[in-house]
């Protein structure tokens, strides 16, 4: 019986374990992150320390002997955060070094589909949120050169998967001129953008707030504006709250502002 390989919970830990794994004599019997690991009684362990230039020789192997598409579907699968990510991208990866080009072909076998189930439910929530992210204008208390106005536009979010990255650009393209923040508060992550024109000016920082920013001069009366114009759309014979609830998941509400009176 093979080890558990234990990497960090980061991409390059994951593709570090994923290499070492491919050139081992012994292959494991698992890959698992730290944060997912359950110690057992009888399981043999071996941490991983992340190295960048095994993960680039996984990348190598993923783009060049599998495949691009491979290597995008392993990266959604390693921000779709499910437990025992790591163990099902490890088969996946195994089955395609054995399998090469093809191996997204066998759309049956059990350990492609564990991979595209991931990938899915990681676009499935950036999709929705794409639609159901609410921006409010917020004071940022401080004016300087890359912040004249003093204040951006700030969205909270609370996915069940590690979306933001892939969120942002589409905001980065629709707002380029607008400093602006959508933070992920499951996470103390954010993507902040600087708001100095075109291109790609957005970045993911770390961050904790011990209370929400305080709203701009008139906010509270644009979010009534809002909810008062949604509310003049509704057609009451017409509302299907099973309908609104698979589109708009509840787990989404408090998070926008035509749901918060």
């Amino acid at each position: 019986m093979g080890a558990t390989y234990i990497y960090d919970d980061s991409f390059d830990g994951l593709l570090t374990a994923l290499f070492t794994a491919h050139c081992a004599a012994v292959k494991p019997e698992a890959i698992a992150a730290e944060s997912e690991f359950e110690d057992g009684l009888f399981a043999e362990k071996i941490t991983v320390k992340t190295d960048p230039d095994m993960a680039a020789g996984a990348v190598n192997i993923i783009s060049n002997f599998i495949s691009l598409d491979a290597m995008h579907n392993i990266f959604y699968a390693f921000l779709a955060e499910s437990e025992n990510h790591g163990g099902v991208i490890y088969d996946y990866f195994s089955f395609g070094v054995e399998k090469g080009r093809a191996v997204d072909k066998f759309l049956h076998d059990p350990r492609v589909i564990g991979v595209h189930k991931l990938r899915d439910k990681l676009h499935c929530e950036k999709h929705r949120l794409l639609g159901l992210i609410r921006f409010k204008k917020v004071e940022t208390g401080t004016a300087d050169s890359k912040n004249p106005a003093g204040h951006l536009y700030y969205a909270s979010i609370e996915p069940d998967n590690n979306v933001i990255g892939l969120v942002a650009p589409h905001f980065a393209h629709r707002l380029p001129g607008e400093p602006w923040m959508i933070h992920d508060l499951k996470r103390g992550i954010a993507a902040l953008n600087n708001g100095q024109g075109r291109g790609a000016n957005w970045s993911i920082v770390d961050i904790s707030l011990n209370a929400a920013p305080q709203s701009a001069e008139k906010e509270d009366l644009y979010q009534d504006l809002w909810r008062a114009f949604l509310k003049s759309l509704v057609i009451e014979t017409r509302i299907n709250p099973k309908l609104q609830k698979r589109c708009m998941p509840v787990r989404y509400w408090k998070h926008l502002v035509e749901m918060s009176k």
